[in-house]
This record gives structure tokens, C-alpha cells and sequence, in this order.
């Protein structure tokens, strides 16, 4: 990912890693937009119907046909050189949840 980054590719993965828990950042993300200066785009998603996967640790939704369908991109993040990364994640966490919140009231 860092070549990419270093090629100037944008990346796009959940903050919350494929274990989870969700909406907990994992530092890998952070680390990597603190060191190339790349900021971080909150995203949310919401689906006027959809099927949930309760039993998954991230609530996983798929979109039944026909539903509508709402991606909305929050403001960029960056994290400046000094920063602490706890306070940052801390941070983008709360915009993430904003983010979700602010698409499922875009329906």
C-alpha cells in the first residue's frame, strides 16, 4: 500500500480491519495518512432496505433490489505530523459514526 500511496494512487478500506470491532480504527490506516499527508475521507452508507448479517461482527448490509441507496463523503481528515494517533483515531471514529448517521438521514 505504501508504494501506492508513494505512486500517488488513493486507497479505500474500513477503518475498523476485517476483524473488527467496528468503527474502531486500527493504526495501520492512521499511521500511514499521519506519514505521507494524505487525508482521510469519513464515508457512510445507507440502504432504504436491506438484509443485515446480525450474527457478523460488522453488521453487514446488502442492499435488496430496487432499494435506495445513499454514499455520502464526509469532510477530509488529515493528521498533522505531531499529532497523537490515539486522539486522531478517537477522532475519525466519531466522524465515521457521523458519516453513517448523516447518509441514513439522506434517505
Amino acid at each position: 500500500m505504501m508504494r501506492k500511496l508513494k505512486a500517488g494512487y488513493s486507497l479505500g478500506f474500513g477503518i475498523d480491519g476485517p476483524i473488527g470491532p467496528i468503527y474502531k480504527v486500527k493504526p495501520g490506516m492512521t499511521h500511514m495518512a499521519q506519514k505521507f499527508k494524505i487525508p482521510i475521507i469519513p464515508v457512510g452508507t445507507a440502504f432504504s432496505r436491506s438484509w443485515v448479517a446480525e450474527k457478523a461482527w460488522d453488521k453487514y448490509e446488502i442492499p435488496k433490489p430496487f432499494a435506495k441507496a445513499v454514499f455520502y463523503l464526509g469532510k477530509p481528515f488529515t493528521i498533522e505530523k505531531e499529532a497523537d494517533l490515539a486522539t486522531s483515531n478517537d477522532m475519525l471514529e466519531r466522524l465515521i459514526i457521523q458519516a453513517e448517521i448523516t447518509a441514513k438521514t439522506l434517505l
